[in-house]
């Protein structure tokens, strides 16, 4: 039944893509004597994803200077085309000359600047980038100083896209949520919300034998996953998310077969769970770039309490209903159904590396002999890929109760492959 719910979230119309990944920007203006300073910090693949900037490069996270160099004549108008900005009640349209390629090519920074005889007083802002084109759950963290004795922050989303600055007072209206809280909740939402966390979370627990193994496995993915999250945060180390991303995609197979493989009570779930653990932390991590760097350890501790509330969230019911279904079905029934969410849950974990592999690596179209593909076909060659490696594995390897894994993994390619078929019926 898990397994069942998981792949029905990827859907089956041509709209079927991977969820759009975090994506957030920090703009920056300040009030100065001799006028308004203004700096954008953009991941570049909210940038790379945009359509009207038609962006052409291979690597979608990291963009290459030469790539920025082709696309600049596109990506600046755009940037600038999007703003509608008052200054002291005046129109300005700001032009970003120049950029800059930050963090390896993952953040992409401009600046401009308006001359003025005197400090400005009031700024309002309306943007229009990203929510309607590249991501709709664009965020844009904006901090605004010089106006006022303190900064004053502000979030823009898709459904509020301006603001007034100083901001006015409204005493009906409830003070904007402290940065805890807002982080608690995009970490509560970015581990419900992610198709591939949750699946990972449903692979560990086929390697759960009891209270005793559920804690352990938890306790050691929490562990992993806070400190390259805090690494991240901190910029200390930061992974490449060209490979993070398939390899949290890998991680559900890896659980997921090496739990049916030795069963629950020789699985020891902690394992993987604090090795995968890692994996997870790295791409956790990214929802926390673009910040300014003041209260990142309030932000970091909220996220990551909120990363483990949606843990909690999702392993508590599914622990109760498979304790509830143990005490009504018999054992046949219950190795049954547990062979046929493995099915499932493999199945999925197919399809969900075959897509990472396709959008953050290399894309279908790019190689060779493989561009006649449909589009609904993308994930086809890195699920395959997977399957092969995961046959070779299995291909004599008993479950506890002797069955041949390999017809397993089979089985779990049929149902990748059904899947994308009807995907590419329904599109």
């Amino acid at each position: 039944m898990i397994a069942a719910l998981l792949l029905a979230t990827l859907g089956t119309g041509p709209s079927a893509e991977p969820a759009h990944p975090f994506s957030i920007s920090r703009l920056e203006f300040e009030a100065r004597d001799d006028g308004l300073w203004m700096g954008w910090w953009i991941q570049s693949r909210t940038i790379m994803e945009e359509p009207e900037v038609a962006f052409e490069g291979e690597d979608l996270w990291n963009m290459a200077p030469q790539e920025a160099a082709e696309a600049w004549p596109r990506i600046g108008p755009y940037l600038e085309a999007g703003f509608t900005l008052r200054v002291d009640g005046e129109a300005w349209q700001p032009r970003f000359a120049d950029y800059t390629l930050e963090e390896q090519g993952a953040t992409l920074y401009v600046e401009a600047f308006l001359p003025r005889p005197t400090r400005p007083q009031s700024l309002e802002v309306r943007l229009d980038h990203f929510f309607d084109g590249a991501n709709p759950e664009h965020t844009v963290s904006m901090v605004v100083s010089g106006l006022t004795k303190e900064p004053e922050r502000w979030f823009l989303m898709w459904g509020k896209r301006e603001a007034r600055f100083p901001i006015p007072p409204d005493p009906n209206a409830p003070p904007p949520p402290p940065p805890f809280q807002t982080y608690f909740a995009k970490g509560r939402d970015h581990v419900l919300g992610g198709v591939d966390h949750v699946a990972f979370l449903a692979a560990l627990l086929f390697g759960v034998a009891g209270l005793r193994s559920l804690l352990a496995a938890v306790t050691a993915f929490t562990l992993s996953h806070s400190i390259t999250l805090a690494l991240g945060a901190f910029d200390i180390v930061r992974f490449p998310q060209a490979w993070v991303e398939p390899g949290i995609a890998f991680s559900i197979s890896g659980a997921l077969w090496w739990h049916l493989y030795r069963g629950p009570a020789q699985a020891h779930a902690w394992r993987l769970a604090f090795l995968f653990g890692f994996l997870h932390g790295s791409s956790f991590a990214t929802q926390l770039q673009g910040l300014q760097e003041d209260q990142v350890t309030i932000k970091l501790l909220g996220f990551n309490l909120g990363v483990e509330l949606g843990q909690i969230l999702f392993v508590v019911p599914v622990v109760l209903a498979a304790r509830a279904a143990a005490r009504l079905l018999g054992p046949e029934r219950i190795a049954a159904g547990r062979q046929s969410a493995g099915l499932l849950l493999g199945g999925l974990a197919l399809v969900l590396f075959g897509r990472a592999l396709d959008s953050y690596s290399h894309r279908t179209e790019d190689l060779p002999g493989l561009g006649f593909l449909p589009e609904a076909f993308a994930a086809l060659p890195g699920t395959l890929l997977l399957a092969i490696v995961l046959a070779i594995w299995a291909r004599r390897r008993m479950d506890p109760q002797e069955r041949p894994l390999a017809p397993q993994v089979g089985g779990s390619l049929a149902l990748a492959a059904l899947y994308l078929t009807g995907t590419w019926l329904g599109s």
